[in-house]
């Protein structure tokens, strides 16, 4: 039991649970663990028509409609359908998820004229470093959300990178808690024996801020010094004809494949299959779901620089940190790792160790659950089966 019986928690997101996005993902799988703690978890979010079939969640998802009939970010929920919804699950505590889009900030809102104590996890980083000018642009153009984001009791950020970003936007003196993301160890790990094919993989959207597109250029110059070298593609996103593109003007045919999409379940032998993973992202990184993923799965990782990666990935042990949209060091760090097994080996190894002492969801959980019960002002005890794992 936690804190003397069931505690009642709603999270609030912006975008359906079941569909594809870090924030989602984050969302499945901490309520999925917070249950397994012993609280009851609904999540509240938009109605969306467009929901992935593959993904299967026990927690129930509460529908609240939109203010306009139309199924986008900004779209506002009915604040009306926001009150019912508080009113008829009564809540011990609101957890909200994402400090920038109307649901999650609108839910804070409504569950304060509630007394409904509550918790907002910030997920984003506008700029690679706290004094960028793309952070600093968007802390003056968010001001406006001051007003919501105060009404949260505790702030937690999933990296250093993302606390100071919302810092910064509060101003006097806000202070923000670090509680990174988590990863099923369980799900995602090593394989049984290290693959024999040079995969290379990347997992993500094809957006220009992951920066697919210079590590395709990197992988050109990959291939001269390992020919049988395959880099796999894992992810949606607008920039598709334009990355096939680039593999026609390369002449990589037959060398790039693009998966597209792929089940929850599949994915963990993909990661398993591969020899090493690359994040070549170029800004807005606020942490990295992807890297958690492939240090459980024992894979070393390449990374860009940028926002929350160099808190992840430690540079020379678990992986290597390389600049943004450098596809020459990029090129030849991958060269390094796909030629030299043991040192691939080794950085596999101790990414798994990270993994599990510091990111499982079992820890992950815990942690959250102690914030609800210092907003709450109880304590709470890690129940024995997770505290094994963390000091594991």
């Amino acid at each position: 039991m936690v804190f003397g019986g069931i505690l009642r928690v709603l999270m609030a997101i912006e975008w359906h649970p079941l569909t594809p996005g870090g924030v989602q993902r984050h969302v499945r799988e901490l309520s999925t663990f917070l249950v397994k703690l012993g609280f009851e978890v609904a999540i509240l979010t938009k109605l969306n028509s467009r929901v992935s079939g593959e993904l299967q969640f026990d927690a129930p998802i509460i529908y609240v409609d939109p203010a306009i009939p139309i199924q986008n970010p900004i779209s506002p929920p009915n604040l009306g359908s926001l009150k019912r919804v508080i009113s008829d699950f009564s809540p011990d505590i609101v957890h909200a998820h994402h400090a920038f889009t109307p649901t999650p900030l609108l839910t804070l809102h409504v569950a304060e004229r509630f007394g409904v104590p509550r918790v907002l996890t910030n997920h984003s980083a506008a700029g690679s470093t706290p004094s960028s000018a793309l952070t600093l642009m968007s802390c003056r153009g968010l001001m406006f959300l001051r007003y919501f984001i105060s009404k949260a009791n505790r702030i937690i950020s999933v990296s250093k990178c993302a606390a100071s970003f919302i810092e910064n936007l509060l101003g006097n003196g806000a202070e923000s808690l670090i509680i990174p993301n988590g990863v099923d160890v369980h799900r995602f790990h090593p394989p049984e024996s290290e693959p024999d094919e040079q995969v290379v993989l990347y997992v993500g959207r094809l957006v220009h801020r992951k920066g697919v597109h210079v590590l395709i250029k990197a992988f050109s110059r990959v291939v001269r010094e390992v020919p049988d070298a395959k880099l796999l593609v894992v992810g949606e996103g607008y920039m598709l004809p334009f990355l096939k593109m680039l593999v026609w003007q390369f002449d990589l045919n037959g060398k790039v494949r693009f998966l597209g999409r792929v089940s929850e379940d599949r994915l963990p032998s993909i990661y398993r299959r591969s020899r090493v993973v690359v994040m070549p992202s170029l800004y807005r990184e606020s942490f990295g779901i992807v890297a958690l993923e492939a240090m459980a799965s024992g894979r070393p990782i390449i990374a860009s620089a940028v926002g929350g990666l160099p808190e992840v990935v430690c540079d020379g042990a678990s992986g290597f940190l390389v600049p943004p949209g450098n596809e020459v060091l990029l090129a030849e760090r991958i060269v390094q790792l796909l030629c030299d097994r043991d040192l691939a080996w080794r950085m596999g190894m101790a990414g798994r160790e990270i993994a599990v002492k510091r990111y499982s969801w079992e820890r992950i959980a815990s942690l959250v659950a102690s914030v609800y019960g210092e907003v709450l002002g109880k304590a709470f005890e890690v129940p024995c089966e997770f505290a094994k794992l963390d000091d594991a």
